[in-house]
């Protein structure tokens, strides 16, 4: 991506009253970015917008720290609620997601999966971290 698409994702989220834009780098190259959002409307709930990581450094712990400095930015806010959404498809990042201690309700995870097991490419589920 060249710096101009790289900005224009971190700055894409519109009616917000706080923001955090991260940008993930290795080898003074950016790998990453992912973007937390408070919604002026309710306060206590951020969100977490475009998450992405550059898939050759998939599986190199960039998400993790991306997600972790969100995390801890809640945490500083006293936020009561972190949600994000992922396609269903992504086996990956909603593993990744649960094992930070993020959930989906059961209801949202059956309808992902169709009558005959397999996963709804096109579903996006919400996720969501209850923050203490």
């Amino acid at each position: 991506m060249s710096e101009i698409e790289w900005r224009l994702r971190l700055t894409a989220s519109h009616n917000v009253s706080e923001i955090l834009p991260l940008i993930a780098f290795f080898n003074e190259r950016a790998v990453g970015i992912a973007v937390g959002a408070i919604h002026a409307l309710n306060s206590s709930i951020a969100h977490i917008y475009q998450m992405w990581v550059a898939p050759e450094n998939s599986g190199k712990g960039v998400t993790k720290r991306l997600m972790s400095a969100i995390i801890e930015w809640a945490k500083q806010l006293n936020l009561r609620v972190l949600t994000l959404d992922v396609a269903a498809s992504q086996i990956e990042a909603v593993n990744l997601y649960k094992n930070l201690g993020f959930q989906t309700s059961e209801s949202q995870a059956a309808k992902a999966i169709s009558a005959s097991g397999t996963i709804n490419p096109t579903m996006t589920i919400t996720m969501q971290l209850n923050i203490n």
